[in-house]
């Protein structure tokens, strides 16, 4: 049997695998813009998982199939993530980690995109990019595995004075982590996300690089919103009543758009 070997010779560049990449590879590029996909971001103590709930509890009482999806869990690297977390990983790893989870989440459930269902993702793509970013990480690749996400039909920012969401955060009465803090923001891909002290975690000072994190990370959300043309802020620094109506109108045009476009298409057909 003959064996090619077909190393690049050195300084050559080898060629790009696969050359044409399927869209089909996490979905079927009529998925890439499903209409039944809704995003929740914003930063720790926004109140964003809170008014997830309250949305998709409100919607299951109306009857209406509802598939929540969250940002790290999925079946496949639930278990991994959290050992890279608690025990040693770089960031690079972490991050990969991280987008695996939308993939295997969006291949699992691609049968309820664009369904007559809804489904939520709790934290998104800009999230994981962002974090990327402050840990020092190149954001090409992340590019690259961006063009594969679906695009959501709406991405909610659930907006909030860090100041504030730090607040609620102490409030919870639990310690402020040891990642909450920021403490995964690294120089290079070389360091290790490992906890020197878990004593670290409880440590009565934490709220101070608390909030300069949640600042961080709403600055650098806020830049992301540029690559969606479909985000609606929502300010949820009062009563979170106004920004759940909020949220419930827009999805309920977004239902109303979608059933006129059904009704458009009958039409044409008969």
């Amino acid at each position: 049997m003959r064996i090619d070997d077909d190393t690049p010779e050195p300084g050559a560049l080898p060629p790009v695998y696969p050359c044409r990449p399927p869209l089909n590879l996490v979905v079927e590029p009529g998925l890439l813009r499903p209409r039944n996909l809704f995003a929740f971001e914003g930063i720790d103590g926004a109140g964003k998982s809170t008014l997830l709930d309250r949305v998709i509890a409100a919607h299951a009482a109306r009857g209406r199939e509802t598939l929540k999806l969250r940002l790290g869990r999925s079946d496949i690297t639930a278990h991994a993530l959290e050992r890279a977390k608690w025990r040693n990983a770089t960031p690079l790893t972490f991050s990969l980690l991280s987008w695996v989870t939308i993939v295997e989440q969006v291949a699992e459930h691609r049968h309820a995109l664009d369904g007559d269902g809804l489904v939520f993702f709790d934290r998104y793509v800009p999230t994981l990019m962002v974090r990327g970013i402050l840990e020092g990480l190149s954001t090409d690749y992340m590019h690259a595995l961006a063009a594969y996400a679906p695009r959501p039909t709406i991405l909610f920012l659930i907006d909030c004075d860090p100041a504030i969401c730090r607040d609620r955060m102490i409030a919870r009465g639990r310690p402020v982590s040891y990642f909450e803090r920021g403490a995964r923001i690294v120089g290079g891909l070389h360091q290790t996300m490992t906890e020197g002290d878990p004593a670290i975690r409880g440590a009565a000072d934490g709220a101070v690089p608390l909030l300069g994190h949640l600042v961080r990370m709403r600055d650098a959300l806020g830049q992301r919103m540029a690559d969606y043309d479909t985000v609606m802020v929502i300010d949820n620094e009062g009563s979170p009543d106004a920004a759940f109506e909020t949220i419930m109108e827009a999805i309920d045009a977004v239902d109303r758009n979608r059933d006129a476009s059904r009704i458009a298409a009958v039409s044409r057909a008969g």
